[in-house]
């Protein structure tokens, strides 16, 4: 069963087993939205006390370099303080590698230096023969070269492949020059 977090403002207490909240960085002050119910607006609770009540395990994946909209608050830090402040022991499992990127650790770390997440400075790609990294000037450009690379592959794997590619793509705003750190078109 496939839920958004504000599904849950009216859950039973531990009602589900093991509920697995994918994209944790997302999760929002409260599930109050413009759709809901002026009934179930009155009192309500933080959208992380509803998970975590809602389940026997609450299991939170997610990526703290990320944020999509103001708001988003899930991270380690609230999460885990939240917890414990419910009494509730916590288990953190670090996971390491991006399946997205080829599982290429250099990609991974290249791309967190490039947005000053990593620690290190901004470099040009030099490549680690476990990913590909090309700049498409227009849509049309990427396509073109998706299109042979993704022919025989199920739908699936296709829309594995343009995710993995797409988040190679540069803005066409932008032309890349080799010396600030931007990668060149190869």
């Amino acid at each position: 069963m496939f839920l958004y977090f504000n599904s849950f403002m009216t859950a039973e207490r531990n009602g589900i087993d093991v509920l697995i909240c994918d994209e944790a960085h997302r999760i929002r002050e409260t599930s109050v939205n413009r759709f809901t119910r002026s009934s179930q607006r009155q009192g309500a609770r933080a959208q992380l006390e509803e998970l975590i009540a809602a389940a026997r395990v609450p299991v939170f994946l997610l990526d703290e370099h990320q944020v999509v909209k103001p708001g988003e608050l899930g991270n380690v830090e609230i999460i885990t303080a939240y917890a414990k402040k419910l009494n509730l022991e916590v288990d953190l499992v670090s996971l390491h590698d991006q399946f997205r990127c080829g599982g290429s650790e250099a990609y991974e770390q290249w791309v967190l230096n490039l947005l000053g997440l990593g620690g290190g400075q901004p470099t040009v790609w030099e490549g680690d023969g476990r990913f590909e990294l090309r700049i498409a000037e227009t849509p049309q450009e990427m396509e073109a070269f998706l299109s042979p690379a993704t022919a025989d592959l199920s739908p699936t794997e296709t829309s594995s492949k343009t995710r993995t590619s797409a988040a190679a793509r540069q803005s066409p705003t932008r032309k890349p020059t080799g010396s600030s750190g931007t990668p060149t078109k190869s």
